[in-house]
C-alpha cells in the first residue's frame, strides 16, 4: 500500500485516493439510486392500487346498473301482468253485462211508433 507517514499523518497516494473517491462516489451514487428506485416502486404501488380501485369502483358501478335494469324490466313486466288482468276482468264484467241488459243489436231491432206530442184528441 502506498502510504507515507509524515509528521504523524498518514498520506495516501494520489492514485489511492483517487480510486477511494470514486469508490465513495459508486456508493453514494448506488444509494442514490436505491431511493429513486423505492420511490418508483411505492408510485407504482400507488398507481396499481389506485387503477384497481378504480376498476373495482367501475365493475360495482356496472353491477349496480344491471341491477337497476333488472328491476326495471320486473316491475314493467308486472305492469303488463296487471293490465292483461284489469283486461280479462273487463272482459268478464262486460260479458256479464251483456247477458243482464240487452246488445244494441236487440234494441235497434224494437222500433216504437212515432208519437205525435202537442196534439190532442177530438
Amino acid at each position: 500500500m502506498a502510504r507515507r507517514r509524515i509528521c504523524g499523518r498518514v498520506i495516501i497516494s494520489s492514485a489511492y485516493k483517487e480510486k477511494g473517491i470514486l469508490l465513495w462516489e459508486k456508493r453514494k451514487e448506488k444509494k442514490r439510486n436505491d431511493v429513486e428506485m423505492k420511490k418508483k416502486k411505492k408510485k407504482e404501488k400507488k398507481k396499481k392500487k389506485k387503477k384497481k380501485k378504480k376498476k373495482k369502483k367501475k365493475k360495482k358501478k356496472k353491477k349496480e346498473e344491471e341491477e337497476e335494469e333488472e328491476e326495471e324490466e320486473e316491475e314493467e313486466e308486472e305492469e303488463e301482468e296487471e293490465e292483461e288482468e284489469e283486461e280479462e276482468e273487463d272482459l268478464l264484467t262486460a260479458g256479464r253485462a251483456k247477458k243482464e241488459m240487452p246488445s244494441m243489436a236487440d234494441t235497434e231491432a224494437i222500433t216504437f211508433p212515432p208519437q205525435v206530442v202537442g196534439t190532442t184528441s177530438p
